[in-house]
């Protein structure tokens, strides 16, 4: 059984894979029609063609993602859950979605409590961005959904922002997460205004899940809602 290098090996291993990467993989390359949505992604960033995605590989192709080497290598170290150095395709497929979950948190630290959930499927995570290649949805994106288990996925996050742990985020604590963005504040105050459906002033946890889903939203060009839908109402209420 082979073993996993270190973290900072990893880290390395990523630095490294940059210069002797191939020129690119041609990101206009046709993608076959394939029994999951992201298998063509996965035929793209296999660039020998051998049926895994080495990290010189996943690399060449991640860095599309325009996240730091150091989530790159988070990412990583939590796809490669078998701990040999590649990633299957259901590992990449999860990679992929780790990387949209690091990119939805704005230079927040992945951490595993964050990873798990997305890596087992049991909670939906932002589809992720990559230059130069288009992302095939995983479901229909008609209408806004914002499932209970997603609350589980930002606990971790809201708990960084609830810097007083009164249970709750103010505005003043919300601010540098929403600024991150890089939103109109216009869309910033509708996004708020949407999530403190009470307007005390505070978001709960489940207040900071449905702006990071409306934030999210907004940032793919999505038009935000006039009211919150019920689909983003929090579980249980009426």
């Amino acid at each position: 059984r082979a073993c996993r290098p270190p973290a900072g090996v990893a880290l390395r291993a990523f630095a490294r894979a940059g210069a002797g990467a191939r020129a690119g993989v041609a990101a206009s390359r046709a993608m076959a029609s394939s029994s999951h949505p992201w298998e063509g992604l996965f035929r793209l960033a296999d660039a020998d063609g051998d049926g895994r995605v080495s990290g010189g590989e996943a690399v060449a192709f991640l860095r599309r993602s325009g996240l730091s080497q150091q989530a790159l290598a988070s990412v990583w170290t939590f796809a490669d859950e078998d701990e040999v150095g590649f990633l299957t395709p259901r590992q990449f497929y999860a990679a992929l979605r780790l990387i949209g979950l690091a990119q939805s948190l704005k230079g927040v630290a992945l951490t595993a409590p964050m990873a798990r959930p997305v890596i087992a499927e049991s909670v939906e995570a932002p589809a992720p961005t990559l230059e130069g290649v288009e992302v095939p949805p995983l479901r229909s994106e008609t209408e806004w959904a914002l499932r209970a288990e997603q609350m589980e996925q930002y606990s971790a996050l809201f708990a960084s922002l609830d810097d007083d742990g009164d249970g709750r985020v103010s505005g003043a604590e919300m601010v540098p997460i929403m600024t991150r963005w890089g939103l109109p504040q216009t869309v910033n105050r509708q996004v708020w205004d949407l999530a403190d459906g009470d307007a005390d002033g505070y978001l709960d946890e489940h207040g900071v899940c449905v702006a990071l889903c409306l934030l999210e939203g907004a940032k793919r060009g999505r038009e935000l809602p006039a009211s919150l839908p019920a689909s983003l109402a929090e579980p249980g209420a009426a």
